[in-house]
């Protein structure tokens, strides 16, 4: 294996970490917000937009990677 082959190796390893990261964060939030409605935690109603607003920027910073990384190929 030379280092153009590791690179490409470690590369798509990372942005796999990145998507399964993305899904749990995904799923945490949508946990918490569950969590929020049923059980009405005294909690501003600010907190609730924060979750989703971190989880669309990673899913958009995700799908950059996804794109910047079929380009190079």
């Amino acid at each position: 294996m030379n280092n153009n082959q590791y690179v490409e190796v470690v590369k798509d390893n990372f942005a796999l970490f990145l998507q399964y990261c993305f899904y749990a964060f995904l799923v945490i939030s949508l946990i918490f917000l569950v969590c929020v409605l049923l059980f009405e935690y005294e909690l501003t109603p600010y907190d609730i937009p924060g979750s989703f607003v971190s989880s669309l920027i990673i899913g958009y910073t995700f799908l950059y990677i996804k794109i910047y990384t079929k380009e190079e190929e």
